[in-house]
């Protein structure tokens, strides 16, 4: 996930009116500007289900500022890197 000496820091959200998506839409954003570049790597692990509602666009829209800070969004079928 292209981490390199950072330690890697996982949100995961399932799907539904329960998801952390829903339930906290700005949180993704928040640590994202709060942690250190040089020291942690963000992923937001989203529920297949969830990101087939909501589509790529809205998603990504919905999501934009932290990805604007670097937080990834890995494809729900990418496996690691080999």
């Amino acid at each position: 996930m292209g981490t390199g000496a950072r330690t890697l820091l996982v949100l995961v959200s399932t799907w539904g009116p329960e998801s952390l998506i829903r339930q906290r839409p700005g949180l993704p954003a928040r640590l994202a500007a709060q942690l250190s570049h040089d020291e942690y790597q963000l992923a937001l692990a989203v529920h297949p289900n969830e990101r087939s509602l909501l589509g790529t666009y809205e998603l990504t829209e919905r999501l934009a500022p932290a990805l604007d800070v670097g937080m990834i969004l890995p494809d729900p079928h990418e496996g690691p890197p080999s």
